[in-house]
């Protein structure tokens, strides 16, 4: 019986215990640590509080209390917090903003995340919204292991020849693809696998093994510009491709070495753009890839003018505009231009209308934008072409008067309007720097001047994009 009582006295001392804490033992009584089961964030410039709690979708309050904050207004950068409610995450959180060629499977492994992470703790529910420049939450692991991309699956060879090739083992290729299955992969599907160097992780951009590089400038889209789409690669190819809704030619600019021009015109949309390119052939080296873009706005202004009724006529217009189109739509393979383009007009220059500008015509609505630059007669009338080419048309048309056409190659078009007199013929070589005609006012025009316009596949854009800074 004495032998129950000291048990007893044991068992409700331990319980006491319980409560407290002991030499460095945390008891009960003591605050919670944080929960190491929860994602940690490292604060980034421009991090508020707020806007982390709002980004991950936890109240404020949540935030400040579990990270045991005294003082909000007191956050800095690199701060590590851990977020309550997201668990199921191993890495820390870093924001990162997607460069061309990202897209959810190459971050996915590039990063050894699952792509339902990337899209939860993202909120994607679409893959439109991870357009180039987007700001991204990835979750960094330690000791993650580089992957380099080995090559774009081939229909004509198996996974384990891939691998044989690629001197790594068909598994390994799977663990680094997030793959389970050796047929979860599609012919033309870019595989990657480990690096055999250590090193700390870059991002991958790339969208095919056998491309080195790809560019596309300006770095920001806006309405009117000319964009400059550059690929390079370790092997001989064939591509094709599209920006918005314009196919792109791509030019052998050097071995292994393209280049597509094209342009983003006055009046689409500010938001994104569909990007894609692919190669022509479906064979070993076959891919495609598609990613979107920003274009934004260009902020032109508008103005309102009066002319002869008959240069407005829509079905005049419409007729002119298909034929004018027409002109610029081959893409010459010669290229006979470099940048930048020299005046179209005598110093000193004056512009009186400037391109992208909303057009009123008669105090109707402004549906109409003005098409290039309006250069008045400032100095003699004479015309001068702004770079070699070969002349593709000459004469009188109703809404832009007595106009040329210069073909300057790779889908680059110099258009001349309103001209007094033409003094060139088609199929007639012009050098950089030649008199090609004399200012006047024919055609819509309310004074003598020259409309100076630049198409790039096809698109009009801004000609001050490639002119020389003094003709502005």
């Amino acid at each position: 019986m004495k032998i129950n009582i000291k048990f007893f006295l044991l068992l409700l001392l331990l319980l006491l215990l319980g409560t407290t804490s002991y030499q460095g033992i945390v008891f009960a009584q003591e605050e919670d640590p944080i929960d190491d089961d929860f994602a940690t964030y490292i604060v980034q410039s421009g991090d508020t509080l707020a806007s982390i709690a709002y980004q991950f979708g936890i109240s404020l309050d949540e935030l400040i209390s579990h990270n045991h904050i005294e003082n909000p207004n007191a956050i800095s950068i690199g701060t590590e917090l851990t977020l309550p409610g997201i668990i199921d995450v191993e890495g820390v959180l870093t924001t990162l903003t997607t460069t061309l060629g990202s897209t959810l499977n190459s971050l996915s492994v590039q990063y050894d995340i699952p792509i339902s992470t990337l899209e939860k703790i993202n909120k994607i529910v679409s893959p439109i919204e991870l357009y180039k420049g987007a700001s991204l939450i990835i979750p960094i692991k330690e000791d993650l292991v580089p992957i380099k991309p080995l090559a774009n699956l081939s229909t004509n060879r198996t996974m384990l020849e891939e691998a044989i090739l690629a001197q790594q083992g068909q598994w390994d290729i799977a663990r680094a693809n997030q793959r389970e299955k050796l047929w979860d992969f599609l012919p033309g599907e870019l595989i990657y696998g480990y690096a055999q160097e250590s090193g700390e992780v870059e991002e991958n951009t790339a969208v095919s093994a056998f491309i080195t590089d790809l560019e596309i400038s300006p770095e920001k889209l806006t309405q009117g510009t000319i964009v400059t789409i550059k690929v390079k690669t370790n092997e001989p190819i064939t591509l094709t491709g599209n920006l918005g809704d314009r196919k792109l030619n791509f030019f052998e600019e050097s071995p292994n070495v393209y280049i597509a021009y094209t342009g983003i015109h006055a009046l689409t949309e500010p938001g994104t753009l569909p990007f894609s390119i692919s190669t022509l052939k479906e064979d070993e080296n076959s891919f495609g890839f598609e990613q979107m873009l920003i274009a934004y706005d260009a902020y032109y202004g508008s103005e309102s003018i009066s002319v002869d009724p008959l240069t407005i006529d829509l079905n005049i217009n419409d007729e002119e505009n298909t034929f004018i189109f027409s002109l610029v739509e081959p893409a010459t393979e010669s290229k006979y231009w470099s940048v930048p383009f020299s005046c179209v007009v005598d110093q000193p220059v004056c512009i009186r209308s400037w391109f992208g500008t909303d057009r009123s015509y008669n105090d109707g609505l402004f549906y109409n934008f003005h098409s290039g630059i309006d250069y008045g007669v400032c100095a003699s009338l004479n015309i001068i072409a702004p770079a070699d080419g070969v002349v593709s048309f000459t004469g009188p048309l109703t809404v832009r008067g007595n106009v040329t056409f210069i073909d300057h190659g790779w889908g680059v078009y110099s258009a001349f309007y309103h001209q007094s007199e033409i003094l060139v013929e088609e199929g007639q070589t012009v050098s950089q720097g030649q008199i090609i005609g004399l200012i006047g006012t024919t055609g819509r025009s309310t004074g003598p001047h020259l409309h100076y316009g630049l198409f790039v596949n096809g698109v009009q854009v801004n000609p001050l994009n490639i002119l020389e800074s003094d003709c502005q």
